[in-house]
């Protein structure tokens, strides 16, 4: 279990991590999360547990974390912004997590890994999955009044505990690491300190340059994609741009460009 003595000493927060509630065992950290939200829960405050029973994740899909190994919770964020600001979060946490990642492998001295971003919310490592994450709302009118990000990072599975649909497209630091036991501690504490200070400078600056640093990080705009969605069903496109509200941009000839706000998209 997260030593939550450990992680409170060693974060400089005035917002994010005030407030840590930490469990063995949760339905899904984003469930209580909404639920304390709801309740009034002050922004920053963290919702975590060593295992989830419903862990989820975009498209309510399942997200698979043996008891203990792994990274999971919910941040209640409160931001001064209208729904559509949400999308550029999603974008901008995952740059926070690359960087929290890395922060910890270069504290142990073993150099610097090259992970990678796929469009909405997935962070890969050689085209593995290694975190993910999943955003849900309290609105008022288009106003946000809460939102919870629920963040799944990878850290100590091996791969011969993956399912096998798995082994071939998720990852953990660990693996990247060479097998060693990765310090969940160490990771959350770095997780914190940079949401804090990311978190107040995006806020401060109209979140301003986010999509620029996530493409940074990307690898396949440019790419041939299939796109599911609600309103078109499944099609072969090209991975245009990704546009300044954060939504993808997709090709599906010269003349013919389009905005995927909702749905889920497959490379070839």
């Amino acid at each position: 279990m997260i030593n939550i003595k450990k992680v409170k000493e060693n974060v400089v927060s005035a917002i994010i991590g005030q407030n840590i509630y930490w469990y063995p065992k949760l339905e899904s950290t984003n469930d209580l999360a909404m639920d304390l939200a709801r309740k009034g829960a002050p922004e920053g405050t963290i919702i975590g547990a060593d295992y989830q029973v419903k862990g989820k994740g975009r498209l309510n899909r399942t997200w698979f974390s043996p008891a203990g190994e792994n990274l999971l919770l919910s941040v209640i964020l409160r931001p001064s912004r209208s729904i559509e600001i949400s999308q550029k979060i999603v974008l901008a946490v995952s740059g926070i997590i690359i960087c929290s990642l890395n922060d910890y492998i270069e504290e142990h001295e073993k150099g610097k890994v090259s992970f990678e971003v796929k469009w909405p919310n997935d962070i890969l490592f050689d085209g593995k999955k290694i975190a993910g994450i999943l955003t849900q709302s309290i609105l008022t009118g288009k106003k946000i009044e809460a939102l919870v990000v629920g963040i799944g990072i990878n850290i100590n599975t091996p791969l011969k505990k993956f399912p096998d649909e798995l082994k071939n497209k998720a990852t953990s630091l660990s693996q990247i690491l060479g097998g060693v036991n990765v310090d969940i501690d160490d990771i959350l504490i770095h997780l914190i300190n940079n949401l804090e200070k990311k978190y107040i400078k995006l806020e401060r600056t109209n979140y301003s340059g986010v999509v620029d640093e996530w493409k940074k990080n990307c690898r396949s705009i440019g790419a041939d994609i299939v796109i599911e969605s609600p309103k078109t069903g499944k099609i072969k496109a090209v991975f245009e741009d990704v546009a300044e509200d954060g939504f993808l941009i997709y090709r599906i000839n010269t003349n013919d460009k389009r905005k995927l706000v909702s749905g889920s998209l497959d490379y070839l």
